[in-house]
Parts: structure tokens; sequence; C-alpha cells
């Protein structure tokens, strides 16, 4: 380090015990970050992550690498029905959606505004009719929305869409959704029971 032209790689801890043994990995800030060249750079760093990980290789046997930010995806989408009177005059239909929201660790996310439409035929017109409705997550990560249907006036199957998750801190990002169950984590389809 003595070295009048020697340029510091801001590594995390450069340790000069006679093992030579430290913490190699590039700092932010480093003038070793995207500078290498894919010439004998192997695919992976010595972490295993992939090179290269932002506008070039990076010139040290680590990639830099910047965690995408933290977001949210729906991580279940739950459909159920339930009837009341049935064979009377007033029976109704509830169509619902449990929507579970989850992080980008998999962790569930509270205060998330979920919005869904529902979708459904009318029996009067045979016209496509749609509505939308929120719900806000819980602690656990969940929230239900639904909604009572006349047998009279909507066909027997309705869709839930999720069209939005809003959050205070964490982007949404639909293309994460998914759903245990095999679905894709933004439409379910619910039956009349």
């Amino acid at each position: 380090r003595g070295n009048a032209n020697f340029i510091d790689p801001l590594i995390v801890a450069l340790e000069t015990r006679v093992d030579l043994l430290g913490d190699f990995h590039l700092q932010a800030g480093s003038p070793a970050v995207d500078v290498g060249t894919d010439v004998g750079a192997p695919p992976v760093d010595f972490d295993g992550e992939q090179r290269p990980s932002g506008a070039g290789f990076d010139m040290s046997a680590d990639e830099f690498f910047i965690p995408p930010p933290p977001s949210m995806h729906v991580g279940d989408l739950h459909g159920w029905s339930r009837t009341i009177r049935p064979g009377e005059p007033t029976e109704r239909w509830k169509a619902a959606v449990t929507v579970h929201i989850h992080d980008s660790d998999h962790n569930p996310v509270a205060d998330a505004t979920v919005t869904a439409d529902l979708t459904w035929i009318s029996r009067d017109t045979g016209r496509s009719v749609t509505r939308t409705y929120t719900c806000v997550t819980s602690v656990g990560g969940s929230c239900v929305v639904s909604r009572w249907l006349n047998p009279l006036r909507v066909l027997d199957q309705v869709t839930w869409t999720v069209t939005d998750v809003a959050h205070a801190t964490l982007p949404y990002m639909p293309a994460d959704n998914h759903d245990p169950d095999g679905g894709d984590g933004t439409t379910v389809v619910v039956n009349r029971p």
C-alpha cells in the first residue's frame, strides 16, 4: 500500500494476517465494479452469484451484488362460497376470496390494500358485469373480499381478479404472484355451492 499508483479497491476487510484470510467482498463505490471483462471470467463469483450483476464484470473474484429491493406479491389466492336460505325466494350465495400477501422473502405483509374485481354474467342481460372491491391485510398478511349474490340474477360462477396491491413502503410485483393450489395467484373462479 506504500505504492503511489495503488488504487484502493474498497474491499470489505483486507486483513494483513499471515494466512491472508480476510473479507474480499467489494464495497459500494469500489473502482473495481463493472470495469472487468468477460475474458477468462467465470460465470459465477466465489459466492456462487451470477456474473455480471451490474453493467459489466467486476475486476475481482467477487461480483458486487445489489439485492433487489423488497417487494410484495400475492402468495395465495383462495376462492370460496356459501349459501344462506337455500331453496327459499330470498336465497343468496356469497362469493369470496381470501388473499394472502407476501414480501419478497415470503413473509406476511400487513396493511396492504388489495383491490380485486368480481366479474359475473347477468342472467337478465347475458352481459358481463364487473364490480371492484378492496380489503386491507391483517398482521397475518391476509384479507377477504366478498359479495352476496342473488342466484336469480347471477349465473352460478364468478371470477375474482386481483388488480392491484398498495402498501406504504413495498412495491407490488404482480409477475411474482403465485398460488400453492396451482393457480396464477391473480385470478380465481368461484362456483355457487
